[in-house]
């Protein structure tokens, strides 16, 4: 009896090892869909757009910065780890801000799912536009290098974006 005793705690200490580990490598707080956009030019559609997807699947976690971001530093991280479908809102300076081409950036590498809804503003980068990136992004808030992407990063998912579909808006 005693030996036997001695297995099942065992066990069951393994067993709670084995789902701690799952737990940090898997966190939860998932979301199901994450909506880039442009706060100044969309910011409330995208609060709309998130109100739309939460209302046909009402169990859907909906990532918009404006409700689920705590830590800038971080946000590059949660689209890469912790998001199932990237959604952007491609309005005419979305991909002008340095954090969302970033996100675009993250969303290809990373192979999520992505859908792009195009507005009327929105106008897909030219050649021009990509090879002077530099210039075509507002780098006046945020280094993109300091987070590991570098302007050649920005430029191959621009190209990408070239060939993508869009739906429109």
């Amino acid at each position: 009896p005693g030996l036997l005793v001695f297995v099942a705690m065992l066990s069951c200490v393994l067993y709670a090892l084995l789902y701690a580990m799952l737990k940090y490598l898997r966190p939860s707080g998932v979301y199901d869909f994450f909506v880039c956009h442009h706060k100044a030019d969309a910011g409330g559609q995208a609060r709309y757009f998130k109100f739309i997807l939460q209302s046909k699947r009402p169990r859907a976690r909906v990532f918009l910065d404006s409700d689920d971001l705590q830590d800038l530093s971080a946000l590059f991280d949660v689209v890469r780890c912790r998001v199932s479908h990237f959604i952007a809102y491609l309005t005419r300076d979305t991909l002008r801000r340095p954090w969302c081409a970033g996100e675009v950036v993250i969303a290809y590498n990373a192979q999520i799912k992505r859908t792009f809804v195009k507005t009327p503003a929105f106008v897909v980068p030219t050649e021009a536009d990509i090879g002077d990136v530099e210039t075509y992004l507002d780098l006046s808030s945020c280094s993109l290098a300091s987070y590991g992407i570098l302007m050649s990063d920005v430029r191959g998912a621009f190209k990408r974006l070239q060939d993508s579909a869009f739906v429109t808006s």
